[in-house]
């Protein structure tokens, strides 16, 4: 099914998770990552880094230098 958001394979994807899942939990976040990129069955040359679960702020350009900034936590 995946999602409208276009994700790139030249591009690592993080994904920040709790540092105290179980190989179940890791095993469904796994799945459910690859049903968002669009390829619920295989890593199709994605490349995913997991990290230890963090707030983040992205800071984005776009072509007119207009900043926008998306809060995660």
């Amino acid at each position: 099914m995946g999602t409208s958001k276009k994700f790139s394979k030249e591009t690592p994807i993080h994904v920040s998770v709790p540092s105290n899942l179980t190989l179940e939990q890791t095993n469904a976040i796994t799945a459910a990552i690859l049903r968002e990129v669009g390829c619920p069955r295989c890593y199709s040359g994605f490349r995913f880094t997991f990290g230890e679960e963090v707030q983040m702020i992205t800071a984005r350009i776009a072509e007119n230098n207009e900043v926008s900034i998306e809060s995660l936590s």
